[in-house]
């Protein structure tokens, strides 16, 4: 196996390591999204919101974060592959990124009721979610990508479309936030997935040479051609037996086998 082949290995082994690693911060991710959730229907219940419109709005939230939960459970126990670890994660994406959607389009279907403290406290809840979010999900810097695109894109851009000087200045600042965050985990998230890699290029590297090992071990105590015990394996394995049956007070048999004219066949193949 040359260089290229043996760094594409590597590479694919450290994937799969970020994938397994990526898994299992569901229910704690999905705890305070329910939690924001909860603050946002209690806030909104409040401004005369329909209650129709919040009961679908908390569903629809509710509902996947079920599925997120049921999909890290079914991950658990699967066998992960390079071929279906790119699935597990689009799945992951895809139901994340549904609840992240409707926390973004909530000020517009909640925005008849809204009024500036509403608005500012649509801000630092979801705001707080994704930096929250951001440290569980380092290892898959594009999946958080998506997460924040779906949250805050939508939130900034109706900020905008209020054509407020109040509302530029608040569209602003979540831009430069959402900069700041971004620009952090992404060296975080570089940093961490830099560091699984030469974790699994080291990995290689002992495994490597402990084979190395065993095949000079091998050489050292087998004959080339036959591939039988040669007379230093002999003598080792001899060296052993007695002193275990000095410790053990047992005795050992040792047997000698003499093949007439055995001589003719080795000098002649």
């Amino acid at each position: 196996m040359n260089s290229a082949e043996t760094n594409k290995l590597i590479r694919e082994k450290a994937y799969l390591k970020r994938v397994s690693l990526f898994f299992g911060h569901g229910v704690s991710n999905i705890v305070s999204a329910l939690i924001g959730a909860i603050l946002i229907v209690t806030v909104m219940n409040d401004t005369g919101v329909e209650n129709t419109e919040l009961i679908v709005w908390f569903t629809i939230v509710c509902l996947f974060a079920a599925t997120v939960l049921l999909i890290e459970r079914a991950f658990a126990g699967t066998k992960l592959t390079l071929d279906n670890a790119r699935k597990w994660v689009l799945s992951r994406t895809i139901s994340g990124g549904v609840i992240g959607a409707m926390y973004g389009v909530s000020p517009f279907m909640f925005g008849e009721n809204l009024q500036i403290h509403h608005e500012m406290f649509f801000f630092i809840i979801l705001s707080a979610m994704i930096s929250v979010a951001s440290t569980g999900y380092t290892l898959m810097p594009l999946y958080y990508l998506t997460l924040n695109a779906l949250t805050m894109l939508p939130l900034t851009v109706y900020f905008f479309l209020q054509a407020s000087t109040f509302h530029t200045v608040l569209a602003i600042t979540s831009i430069i936030w959402q900069i700041v965050v971004l620009s952090k985990s992404w060296k975080v998230s570089n940093t961490a997935i830099n560091e699984i890699f030469l974790n699994e290029c080291l990995r290689d590297e002992i495994e490597r040479h402990e084979q190395t090992k065993e095949r000079l071990q091998y050489l050292a105590t087998h004959d080339n051609l036959t591939g039988l015990p040669t007379r230093r394996f002999l003598m080792d394995r001899l060296d052993y037996m007695i002193k275990r049956s000095l410790r053990y007070e047992k005795m050992i048999v040792v047997m000698f086998v003499d093949l007439d004219g055995f001589k003719e066949i080795n000098d002649l193949y």
